[in-house]
């Protein structure tokens, strides 16, 4: 139900997080998943972000060694629930008195010992254990659940000490990198505090430490009342410190990407800008060397991108969305430069039924895009990406859909990109209107035998495609072996399972009249020569 989560790969197998996450602690991995589904930045927050991200990044060594810091922490949900409790301003025992009682007893117990030591007399023996009964009781009477959750994390607590002291030994030039550094310097004598506390709390692990110390001592109410005075001192202030720490994974996060991808530029993001320009622009999780780079540049309105399967129209769109999420998210992006706004991101692309529910692949289809209209009434700009619009009816249904569609988005001043195979659906439309159409087609090359490839650049104007990656595939192939290969090299198919005569090749061409004028010039001359071979007296006449 994301708006644009599984569409763009942003959570998942093979995802945008899972591709740049260095994340180690609860916190950090929330604000990272947050800073990706749902990004709501100012442009003076995206700018110290970019800053921040570009300075922990442009020094490997210390980001790694940083990274290492944090990977020593526990990555359990353990923390989030001490950091609830340690918000919660209820105090240990709500009687003063109790306060009092415990640090007698412990100062008449440390004397009781010390005159024990000193004089070694029965009544010293008698007054000794009298006291180590009488907290033996208290001990057992006593209610321990408001240390349950440090008991737990006991242990969990130092690692957070170090990275906070990593984090305040570097020297940052970002305004956002001082800002940090002011939470956490705060943050390193509360937390000192705080794993003092939980080692105390953590000596109390063995059975027989815990009944010595508590007989002795009343060792858990004293870590109680000292854990009840920290929370006073610091219980509100204790989430800012944590959740400081996990930002400061997302700009290490982010980081990662200036190192995997060998072309990345800091976005300009600009609160008029309704579209998205870009130059040399990539996906970043594609691989460098397989990676193919456009330029494209769309200052308002609607693109209609046609073009044939496997051409890499759905490819572009996600380059295009994954790119506006990193830039809202104030991070680099994959590309030479690029420029766009603060937009709420929609897609419908990946379109599935849900049996259970009975909503067949249309009518979800019609649900997604009926709550991209929705949205686009609002107050928030929308950047909509729709694939294959309406790819679940007929040609008549799909256009008078799809041009209902464009009519009401582009009304509202919505910007954004839908993708077809339907010609009629580009004709409908004109520039004038504030509708473009830009296609990606297949090449034919002689030094790839001839054979279809993608090359995958942007082009402007429509462009229906081939059935030939079906011949290419052996599910539809074409009579070759007689015919003069200069013309009809394109066709040469091995193995060739099905045959047509002069009729069929006369409907080919009538049904795909907007082929690209080399294909229909070599089905012309295939026409004619199976013509001529199927009536042998017709080039006498």
């Amino acid at each position: 139900e994301h708006p644009y989560a599984w569409d763009l790969d942003i959570i998942g197998k093979r995802s945008l997080f899972q591709y740049i996450n260095c994340t180690h602690t609860f916190h950090g991995r929330r604000k990272l998943a947050e800073d990706l589904l749902s990004p709501e930045y100012s442009i003076e927050d995206i700018s110290k972000r970019q800053q921040m991200i570009h300075e922990v990044g442009e020094d490997y060594e210390r980001a790694a060694h940083m990274e290492y810091i944090f990977s020593r922490i526990d990555t359990g949900e353990e923390i989030s629930a001490l950091l609830e409790q340690l918000k919660a301003r209820e105090p240990f025992s709500g009687s003063r008195w109790l306060s009092v009682l415990v640090k007698v007893m412990q100062g008449l117990t440390i004397a009781a010992c010390v005159y024990l030591f000193g004089f070694r007399t029965n009544t010293g023996f008698a007054l000794l254990g009298t006291l180590l009964l009488i907290q033996f009781c208290l001990w057992r009477l006593g209610k321990y659940s408001y240390l349950e959750q440090l008991r737990i994390v006991s242990r969990k607590i130092m690692p957070y000490n170090l990275a906070i002291r990593e984090v305040l030994s570097r020297e940052f030039a970002g305004e956002r990198g001082k800002e940090l550094q002011e939470i956490l310097a705060e943050a390193r004598k509360g937390m000192d505090e705080l794993a003092r506390i939980s080692r105390n709390v953590g000596w109390c692990h063995n059975l027989l430490s815990d009944f010595l110390l508590n007989t002795t001592f009343l060792w858990s109410y004293k870590n109680a009342y000292d854990l009840q005075g920290w929370k006073e001192a610091y219980g509100e202030k204790a989430e800012a410190w944590f959740e400081a720490l996990g930002e400061m994974e997302c700009y290490l996060s982010f980081a990662s990407l200036l190192r995997s991808c060998d072309r990345m530029c800091a976005p300009e993001v600009r609160e008029e800008n309704k579209g998205f320009c870009g130059m040399k622009l990539g996906h970043p999780l594609l691989p460098n060397k397989e990676r193919v780079c456009n330029d494209f540049k769309m200052e308002d309105g609607i693109v209609i991108l046609s073009g044939s399967n496997m051409s890499g129209k759905s490819t572009f769109m996600r380059t295009i969305g994954i790119n506006m999420v990193l830039a809202r998210a104030g991070s680099w992006v994959c590309g030479e430069a690029v420029s766009c706004g603060c937009l709420r991101i929609m897609t419908s692309m990946r379109i599935v039924d849900r049996t259970t529910e009975g909503i067949s692949t249309f009518y979800s289809e019609l649900l997604r895009i009926r709550r991209i209209i929705d949205a686009a009434g609002e107050a928030e700009p929308v950047f909509f990406l729709i694939d294959e619009i309406f790819r679940g009816t007929n040609s008549v249904d799909r256009r008078k859909g799809a041009e209902g569609v464009i009519q009401k988005l582009s009304q509202q001043g919505c910007c954004g990109i839908i993708t077809t195979h339907d010609l009629g659906i580009c004709d409908q439309q004109k520039e004038a209107d504030g509708i473009k159409n830009y296609s990606f087609c297949e090449e034919y090359r002689e030094k790839y035998g001839n054979e279809l490839c993608w090359s995958y650049p942007i082009s402007d104007g429509k462009h229906l495609g081939t059935f030939l990656v079906l011949v290419k595939e052996g599910i539809l192939s074409l009579p070759y072996d007689d015919a003069d290969k200069v013309d009809y090299e394109l066709f040469c198919v091995d193995d060739a399972v099905m045959f047509v005569d002069y009729a069929d090749m006369d409907i080919f061409i009538d049904d795909w009249n907007l082929f690209h004028t080399d294909l229909l010039q070599a089905m012309e001359a295939m026409r004619d020569y199976l013509y001529n071979e199927e009536v042998p007296d017709h080039g006498k006449n």
